[in-house]
């Protein structure tokens, strides 16, 4: 009926028009982002006659001249050719591409790289000993980078800023030190059910990977999909803003966060994007540097923690008596807070999908989980008792930057070294995601879960540069579009249903696989109270916050019909797997005794 498009138009009009009205500065920056896809089109798009310094920078360019000559100029055609390149039966779901050979497979990434060549790295490898070239990620992490990578990772940097939204449901002093203690007991009890499986399957992937294997596919492709959407993208983003708001927050001490929002964003933003570069190519140098960079948050911690107890021994404990008092009744606003928690002690599920490159995965895995969590449970209970020698309860609940604050009452000039150290720590857990997110992105491309793309590796760097990338791209749309409180709610929502996932995993594999070898093994009460545990707090926090937490269950289970275009709709029409990676990789689908890869320019066969 005409009415409905007739008032569609005018309700979305006005809308629009009320949401610009009512925060220019927000919707200004999004219809600025928009309108920069003008001159993006007229570069990359209308501008046929480009000099050739412009085409060079690709590199090898001597097929790309006059790149955009018939170019379609129906913006709906191209819209459907992205649509197409993204489900397309060779990127998703080519169940042949067992084996995949790069032919001039050149990238151009324009920020930092000039020329990329990528190599393919997906399941029944081929064997160099019959004549092939065997590209896996490389065994550099030892014990002390595995703890390391664990220690910068587990709690991230959430222990200067969650306290705030924990001791706000709990009600009380008392009740959020409890709380604090119980998540970081849940999280413990987790990382063993993990070891236990990690060591058993010491494969790129983690949760992905023993879901998968357990439950089959459609399952393993959820805890993949939840764990970039939901995880992934709002951990960097929370880290990376943690950072730049605590290198903001000095030079602007008088400033609301809200104020200095947009700054803080922005540099957010480069430091990801630096990060990622690192990672993309000095690999070997940037888990040496995790070391030092996991130093820096114990360093910080001690300092306050050493502040604390000196307040604590000249009498500065008033806001420690009868720290039970205003505990909540609900336990519902109990549950949520236990969510926070976990999402604070959270981070350390990365290690395990490293667990191709670890060189003792049996001996290191188990230890590292060990050390860590004594580590930080101990310290993050001590942080929170020093913030209340100095901090009221009400203060606390103000502030946006707690460590900072309490350096300020303990002695001002400090602060600045405080704020270095913290924003070091937030970068130091934003290395370690980047190094741990993206190999869950590898290993779904090379079980035909991503495209194949996404299971590509430099050859020279023996780094998955696309998946970083793509993981990259997400992190920055999650950076600018939400809050704190948004990512710290997804993440804990899903954390808890992964560690659902994988707890009903070992649980399975216990019951049908006995006797299947395991380097390392937990106690079996372990698992069963993680189940119940989880599922209560779960439960509980849906019951608490039905529409936050309906938005992240909607955001996980539209994985489903993802899954179904992706990897199960094979019977694509041509255009679908026409357009998409010709020129970039090819499957040998028949021979097992010889393989060419092109790397720099040279081409390797057996």
């Amino acid at each position: 009926m005409l009415f409905v498009p007739v008032v569609q138009l005018i309700i979305n009009v006005a809308v629009l028009v009320l949401a610009i009205y009512q925060k220019p500065h927000q919707m200004g920056i999004g219809l600025l982002i928009l309108f920069a896809g003008v001159p993006v089109y007229w570069l990359g798009v209308l501008w046929r006659s480009k000099p050739k310094e412009f085409t060079s920078m690709i590199g090898s360019t001597e097929n790309l001249d006059d790149l955009f000559d018939g170019t379609t100029q129906e913006p709906g055609k191209f819209a459907v050719a992205i649509f197409y390149s993204i489900f397309s039966n060779g990127g998703w779901n080519n169940k042949s591409g067992k084996h995949v050979q790069t032919k001039r497979t050149t990238y151009f990434f324009p920020i930092f790289f000039r020329d990329t060549r990528l190599v393919g790295v997906v399941p029944q490898q081929l064997d160099a000993r019959k004549g092939t070239a065997d590209v896996q990620l490389k065994k550099s992490i030892n014990l002390l980078h595995c703890t390391a990578i664990m220690v910068a990772a587990t709690g991230h940097s959430s222990v200067f800023i969650s306290p705030a939204a924990i001791l706000g449901l709990a009600g009380s002093v008392g009740a959020s030190l409890v709380v604090w203690l119980v998540g970081g007991l849940i999280n413990l009890g987790l990382a063993l059910c993990f070891a236990e499986l990690g060591t058993m399957l010491p494969k790129a992937g983690g949760p992905y990977a023993y879901v998968m294997r357990t439950f089959g596919p459609l399952a393993g492709f959820l805890i993949m999909w939840g764990y970039v959407v939901l995880i992934a993208g709002p951990f960097w983003a929370f880290l990376a803003y943690t950072a730049a708001l605590y290198i903001v927050k000095p030079a602007f001490p008088e400033c609301q966060p809200e104020q200095m929002d947009t700054g803080v964003k922005i540099l957010a933003g480069w430091i990801m994007i630096t990060m990622v570069a690192l990672n993309c190519v000095y690999m070997k140098y940037v888990t040496k540097i995790q070391t030092l960079l996991s130093s820096t948050k114990i360093v910080a911690l001690l300092i306050i923690i050493i502040a604390g107890f000196y307040q604590m021994a000249v009498g500065n404990t008033e806001n420690l008596d009868d720290i039970f008092d205003g505990t909540t009744q609900e336990p519902g606003k109990f549950a949520v807070a236990i969510f926070y928690s976990i999402f604070s002690y959270g981070g350390w599920q990365v290690m395990t999908s490293l667990m191709e490159e670890v060189k003792n995965p049996g001996r290191d895995l188990p230890l590292s989980v060990y050390i860590t969590f004594v580590i930080v449970i101990i310290k993050y209970i001590l942080t929170n008792v020093a913030y209340y020698t100095l901090i009221t309860p009400q203060e606390l609940l103000r502030s946006s930057a707690i460590a900072l604050m309490f350096m300020d009452r303990l002695y001002r000039p400090v602060s600045p070294l405080i704020s270095v150290l913290v924003a070091t720590t937030s970068i130091g857990a934003l290395n370690a995601s980047i190094m741990g997110h993206s190999r869950l992105l590898f290993a779904g491309a090379r079980n035909g879960h991503m495209p194949l793309l996404m299971g590509m590796v430099h050859p020279k760097y023996l780094t998955p540069w696309p998946a970083i990338f793509a993981l990259l791209v997400w992190s920055l749309v999650m950076l600018y579009s939400g809050s704190v409180t948004d990512m710290m709610e997804f993440i804990s929502l899903f954390s808890t249903i992964m560690g659902i996932a994988v707890v009903c995993s070992l649980l399975y594999l216990r019951w049908k696989r006995p006797n299947e070898k395991r380097p390392y093994k937990t106690m079996l009460f372990v698992p069963v109270v993680q189940l119940i545990i989880n599922l209560a707090v779960l439960v509980l926090a849906i019951y608490q916050k039905p529409h936050r937490m309906g938005i992240g269950l909607l955001i996980l289970f539209a994985g489903v019909p993802v899954y179904w275009l992706g990897v199960l709709w094979r019977s694509k029409p041509k255009e679908f797997t026409s357009m998409i990676g010709q020129g970039y990789y090819s499957a040998d689908t028949e021979s097992t005794s010889s393989h060419k890869v092109t790397m720099n320019g040279r081409t390797r066969s057996g």
